[in-house]
């Protein structure tokens, strides 16, 4: 394999995918083991939010929404660092990985996480005083069609998108345990595939929020879980496809490397 040729591969968007489908099916004993704290704070969190009438003024109502909050991100951290690990490492690995725990690993990769999370608020506000006289300047009914909100959504959301694509390859990186990684280094090596990584890791979700918005709202709670279930089945073909991106990625950084050394 020439240089040429290493500098012109491609991420396979269809066989991508396809192989996450596979890869989520096969591993779901695992998923399912270390995501069980998660899926138990969101069922839990959706019962509360359904039974309790929140009011403003009322303190205690806002720090047990603050407690929620914190042990839901708490879940989170671990339910997405342990499917990167399950996706990327054997499987003794994988057994070894706790359902609950908090390390270093996960202290990095939530300090990560704020990081680009801050970044991309600081884009996404100086943008959304471009937008937003935009939108107050339609008429009611303009408003209230949603693919006109769509539209104007889609000047903050790909800007943000596309930097979040650009830096997520440290997501996979950390939850492995991978040292000496930064922003910079996931900006060099998803240079050239940023079209390719926003539609792998961006499209879905903008896919199902798009069509689950269409839907008549509800204040049924059995609507809601199914809501919260298939987010949370679409959150694990994410972290999925950003796993496989990231190992593709890497493969061929090494191969680039060795090639070159060996010049």
């Amino acid at each position: 394999m020439d240089i040429n040729h290493m500098e012109m591969q491609v991420i396979p968007i269809k066989h991508t995918i396809l192989k996450s489908f596979e890869m989520v099916k096969k591993n779901s004993f695992d998923l399912i083991r270390l995501g069980a704290p998660l899926i138990f704070v969101t069922l839990l969190s959706t019962f509360y939010y359904q039974s309790v009438e929140t009011k403003q003024d009322n303190s205690t109502l806002t720090l047990e929404n603050m407690l929620i909050g914190a042990v839901y991100l708490f879940t989170l951290a671990n339910a997405v660092i342990g499917a990167h690990r399950i996706f990327l490492l054997p499987s003794q690995d994988i057994l070894n990985t706790k359902a609950i725990r908090w390390t270093m690993r996960e202290t990095r990769f939530t300090a990560w996480w704020f990081a680009i999370s801050l970044c991309a608020g600081l884009i996404a506000i100086p943008l959304s005083f471009i937008v937003l006289p935009l939108t107050l300047s339609l008429t009611n009914e303009l408003i209230q069609n949603k693919s006109i909100t769509y539209i104007f959504s889609m000047f903050i959301t790909l800007p943000v998108g596309y930097l979040f694509c650009r830096w997520a390859l440290i997501f996979p990186a950390t939850a492995i345990d991978q040292k000496n990684k930064s922003l910079e280094w996931s900006w060099k090596l998803s240079k050239g595939h940023s079209l390719r990584l926003f539609i792998l890791i961006g499209g879905i979700p903008l896919i199902t929020n798009i069509m689950l918005s269409l839907l008549p709202n509800s204040e049924s709670i059995f609507i809601d879980i199914i809501y919260q279930i298939i987010w949370l089945v679409v959150g694990v073909v994410e972290v999925c496809l950003l796993s496989l991106c990231y190992q593709i990625l890497s493969d061929w950084h090494s191969e680039n490397t060795l090639v070159s050394t060996e010049l």
